[in-house]
């Protein structure tokens, strides 16, 4: 995308500070400009509305992570995620006729996240999910799909987790079921021929928390590292093990259903798409969460005024800087990465913003450790802003979604509060550079 300029009007009571000849030497302006005829305007107060909605559905097959769990959020309210995938059918050759059974586990490695307090006890409900896991007619599953499983689970498991100690979790399942699939195996049963016969025999999993206040954990969801494991061995002189792995089937069909409670918060009139809430109604704060759907719109006001006249004054930088709600992330660390979208008057994320190399623009986290006092995080919109305001003319209707990249929002429990106050210290902010020919 190549960054146009244009002249522009500076409105006198915009003009906030000046910069001397030396802010030039961070401009990269080329050898045509002579330093001692130009200086830096910074334009800093227009006004940037924000407010939050949450996107109708969005597609969840094929994540980077199962999250399974529920957690009392202080801004969010109830959050819970219940992961759906289906089992390809065993890996069985050589099994032997005497194997004896000693045990049938579901093991799902760690991916090192966690979400709210897992020094809290955690309980894991596995069910045998009921019916067909497929997409709808456009081949997605969505964060909101639910698929029927049996009342009555094929296991549990009640642990206190260490996510970032333990490299896996096991589970034990039924007996009764591990006996079953190990006799089908020695009989070369019609229901474990072939992965779709076993997709029509045993539809899938569903992995359910219990409903305590605990924490969200997070699996790896490669198919490779998700296993039931039927575990069996020989009598003989010496006692021989072996055992046979049950993988997932496919990412195409694993999913996760994350559900939030929104009763007694600031954002519990959330409905729609097509309906946001202003910040000014949410506590003086916007909201983005991944997994549910809820994203932050950023409006422009005012910005037209600036191409009501033509003079020598360019626009050649222009930068978004939003900060996040004070403690915020008592319970979640901040994110590091934010991205843009491009949006109309219906909501619809219409387009990426990019930077000059075509690529996806992510926002600079600056965390202050020592004080926390800005902590904040900075987008060079100027692209942006340049080709808003190319043809004279600047939509209202037109803004930008605040959200996590796609890998983020489909996959984890991460969440962003951002501060709206009008005070310099806390509000969003649009900073304007403009080069001032004398």
């Amino acid at each position: 995308m190549k960054r146009k300029t244009f002249s522009l009007l500076i409105i006198v009571y915009l003009f906030i500070s000046c910069a001397d000849e030396n802010d030039l030497d961070l401009v990269n302006i080329g050898d045509n400009f002579i330093s001692s005829q130009t200086h830096v305007v910074i334009v800093d107060t227009f006004s940037l509305n924000l407010s939050t909605f949450i996107i109708d559905s969005i597609p969840a097959n094929s994540p980077n992570n199962l999250l399974v769990g529920s957690y009392s959020d202080a801004f969010f309210g109830e959050v819970s995620s219940t992961s759906y995938f289906q089992v390809n059918a065993p890996t069985y050759a050589g099994i032997d006729d005497d194997a004896i059974f000693d045990s049938l586990t579901l093991v799902l490695e760690y991916d090192g996240l966690s979400y709210g307090d897992t020094t809290k006890e955690r309980t894991i409900f596995v069910h045998e999910v009921l019916e067909e896991i497929e997409g709808t007619d456009d081949s997605y599953i969505y964060n909101t799909s639910k698929f029927k499983f049996n009342d009555v689970p094929l296991g549990a498991i009640k642990f206190t987790p260490e996510p970032n100690k333990d490299d896996s979790l096991e589970i034990r399942l039924d007996d009764n079921w591990g006996i079953t699939l190990m006799q089908m195996m020695k009989d070369n049963a019609d229901e474990i021929s072939t992965a779709d016969d076993f997709l029509n025999y045993f539809k899938g999993i569903a992995l359910v928390p219990g409903d305590e206040d605990a924490s969200l954990l997070s699996f790896k969801s490669t198919d490779s590292l998700i296993n039931i494991v039927l575990y069996t061995h020989l009598k003989g002189q010496t006692r021989t093990e072996a055992n046979y792995r049950l993988p997932m089937y496919s990412a195409e069909t694993c999913f996760n259903n994350v559900v939030a409670d929104r009763s007694e918060t600031f954002i519990e009139k959330l409905i729609s798409q097509r309906e946001n809430i202003s910040s000014t109604q949410t506590d003086n704060k916007s909201y983005i969460q991944a997994g549910t759907g809820i994203v932050t719109r950023l409006d422009f006001t005012g910005l037209e005024k600036i191409m009501e006249l033509d003079t020598r004054n360019v626009l050649y930088k222009a930068e978004l800087i939003l900060r996040p709600a004070p403690e915020s992330d008592d319970q979640i660390d901040f994110p590091e990465e934010l991205m843009l979208y491009t949006t109309d008057e219906y909501n619809r994320l219409t387009a990426e913003v990019q930077n000059d190399d075509d690529e996806t623009l992510l926002a600079d986290f600056y965390f202050d450790n020592m004080y926390r006092e800005d902590i904040h995080y900075r987008f060079d919109i100027t692209n942006f802003i340049m080709d808003e305001l190319s043809d004279s003319y600047f939509n209202p209707e037109n803004g930008l979604i605040i959200t996590f990249p796609k890998e983020t929002f489909q996959s984890t429990g991460q969440r962003l509060v951002i501060d709206t106050r009008s005070g310099n210290n806390y509000r969003p902010t649009l900073k304007l550079y403009f080069l001032m020919y004398k």
